[in-house]
């Protein structure tokens, strides 16, 4: 699957889905590093299962390749959005 090479530009591929339905290899898209702005400046792949509490896999620019819980409150503040980008057949 091609994706767009920003955050943002991969926002618009796939299919959004409601915060419960968030499943494995999932895309979760976030405001970036200030809770204020609006556009999406951030974007993980989810590693957990439907039903799960959802843990997703990013880069940091400060920590490097990490593991997180869409619950902490720092992602929690900044999520926007989750898709799930199906196969073009």
């Amino acid at each position: 699957i091609k994706l767009p090479h920003t955050s943002a530009g991969q926002s618009f591929i796939g299919v959004e889905i409601p915060r419960k339905q968030i499943s494995k290899g999932d895309l979760v898209f976030f405001r970036g590093r200030s809770s204020r702005r609006r556009g999406i400046g951030h974007v993980g792949i989810v590693i957990t299962e439907k039903g799960e509490p959802v843990q997703f896999i990013h880069s940091s620019t400060s920590s490097g390749v990490r593991i997180d819980r869409l619950e902490a409150e720092y992602y929690r503040k900044r999520f926007i959005k989750a898709t799930r980008v199906l196969p073009l057949n």
